[in-house]
């Protein structure tokens, strides 16, 4: 059985999904893409209704982590049900890069954590927010 958690924003519509069966607990989220901006901007992943019974429980960048300034503290929302990140995207020099992450959540008594999944040059890496 697959199930999504959804996220959108104005540019895009990532989905993550949960996939469950005999001897499966995956968590795959896709990479997120976050232009430029001289203010900072906000990515928000919400349970949906379907997995609303859910919590966020982590969001912890994979190693080495971001530059001390891109990003604010990750906040998972009172209910569990969402999580959002800010992103201050607004220096070439210092903010461009892909930042790989880790997203954990808790959905019936089990715990997903994201998957790591295969590049485009074939190596294995956690899902990334790229700033351009």
């Amino acid at each position: 059985m697959d199930m999504e958690l959804v996220q959108k924003d104005k540019k895009t519509d990532n989905r993550i999904t949960v996939q469950i069966g005999p001897g499966v607990k995956k968590l795959k989220v896709l990479d997120h893409k976050v232009f430029d901006n001289p203010l900072a901007q906000v990515i928000t992943w919400n349970l949906d209704p379907g997995l609303r019974r859910g919590d966020f429980i982590s969001f912890t960048w994979s190693d080495p982590p971001p530059p001390a300034g891109i990003f604010g503290n990750p906040e998972i929302s009172p209910d569990g049900n969402s999580l959002t990140l800010r992103n201050l995207n607004n220096d070439p020099a210092k903010s461009r890069g892909s930042f790989g992450y880790i997203i954990t959540i808790e959905l019936d008594d089990e715990t997903y954590t994201s998957e790591e999944t295969t590049s485009t040059n074939g190596v294995m890496r956690d899902p990334i927010i790229i700033n351009r």
